[in-house]
């Protein structure tokens, strides 16, 4: 805890801030001369040129168009004819719009580009009667002027008498002040006496504030160890993810192997299916047996007339002498329209009990060819 000590000097500059600074003396200050911004635009000094440029120029009747030829009339150091800008940018027309306070005062009529385009033709006609009118209006405002700084004069050497009088009027305080100083300086003895406690707790709190030093000092060691081993573990961790970027980039190298591999094992399964459809397609052109029924029917009546026979040419599974031999998927040679039947209700093979994997049957021509040359 800290007391600020006060000297007579301060107390009395407090004093006169205080005191003696009043509304006489903030008028003063108040009647100081304040002169326009040098970036204002006065609308009366638009020139003729810039006006039939803007007018030549043939912008639509909008408020953000109004808006735009107003700008262009109040800067013709920037917008004009080439080589001057003939558009204004859209940034730049932001901060157009946010220094003349466009969002509140574009459709207001007080706004000064407020159906600006349509009064230029207005304007150039009043453009030479205007020019006539600023010339007598500037003699006149600087005869204004020049009484104006008369009138100033004489209100600043008033205004002198009066701070003369305040001052006279200080000068009485100020033994005011020497009294007030006493009893001021009695308080300070009491306060300084308080200073003195507020030492002595000082002191405490100060044994206190060692005490805290000297465990944060513990603190900051056991921090400083803990920051060495982190930076040995992160170390440790830095050469571990070097190790795992090596392995990353040997598994690229594997994956792209193996992508090689797979490329290639992709290609000799296009070329086996490839075989495998032109082999499907081998089947398909297999022609089947040329019998008609008349002559199944021919061939079925002779054979049925032949009982036994020497020779193993019958089916296994009608038990009769083959008229029209199929080569079913287990290789054994059957008759035709009984081995259709069996699949129907079967894919097991007839003879062996074996899975049957398709029901292609092939004509055993070679069969029926030899058949019909024994039986004949």
């Amino acid at each position: 805890m800290c007391i600020k000590i006060y000297t007579p000097k301060s107390i009395f500059l407090y004093y006169i801030l205080y005191s003696y600074i009043n509304i006489p003396f903030l008028k003063l200050i108040a009647t100081l001369p304040i002169t326009n911004s040098p970036h204002m635009v006065n609308p009366n000094t638009l020139s003729k040129d810039q006006l039939t440029w803007i007018q030549s120029l043939k912008l639509h009747h909008n408020i953000s168009s109004h808006f735009k030829a107003w700008i262009m009339a109040t800067h013709p150091d920037v917008y004009g004819p080439s080589p001057k800008s003939d558009t204004i940018n859209r940034n730049r027309l932001s901060q157009f719009k946010i220094t003349h306070n466009y969002d509140k005062l574009k459709t207001h009529p007080s706004a000064p580009w407020f159906n600006f385009i349509s009064l230029i033709p207005t304007l150039l006609q009043q453009n030479n009667a205007e020019y006539s009118q600023q010339t007598e209006q500037t003699q006149q405002t600087e005869q204004t002027q020049q009484t104006e700084q008369t009138q100033q004069t004489e209100q600043t050497q008033q205004k002198l008498a009066h701070l003369q009088q305040l001052y006279d009027t200080l000068k009485q305080s100020y033994s005011k002040l020497k009294t007030h100083y006493t009893h001021t300086n009695t308080k300070y003895n009491d306060l300084q006496v308080r200073h003195q406690t507020v030492l002595q707790n000082n002191k405490t709190l100060l044994t206190k504030l060692t005490q805290s030093t000297t465990i944060l000092q513990s603190t900051t060691l056991k921090y400083n160890q803990a920051k060495l081993k982190s930076a040995k573990t992160i170390s440790t961790l830095k050469k571990e993810i070097t190790n795992l970027v090596n392995i990353c980039e040997k598994s690229d190298e594997y994956i792209e192997e193996l992508y090689q591999v797979i490329t290639q094992q992709d290609n000799t399964l296009k070329r086996f299916t490839n075989e495998l459809n032109n082999f499907k397609n081998g089947f398909d052109n297999i022609t089947t047996s040329k019998l008609t029924k008349q002559a199944y029917h021919t061939l079925q009546s002779k054979y049925q007339s032949i009982q036994d026979t020497q020779y193993s040419i019958k089916c296994p599974i009608t038990q009769d002498i083959l008229i029209e031999p199929v080569i079913a998927f287990d290789g054994q040679t059957y008759e035709k329209q009984a081995i259709q039947e069996w699949l129907k209700n079967s894919d097991k093979s007839p003879i062996n009990g074996s899975t049957l994997h398709s029901t292609l049957l092939i004509p055993n021509h070679f069969a029926r060819i030899l058949i019909d040359e024994l039986l004949n």
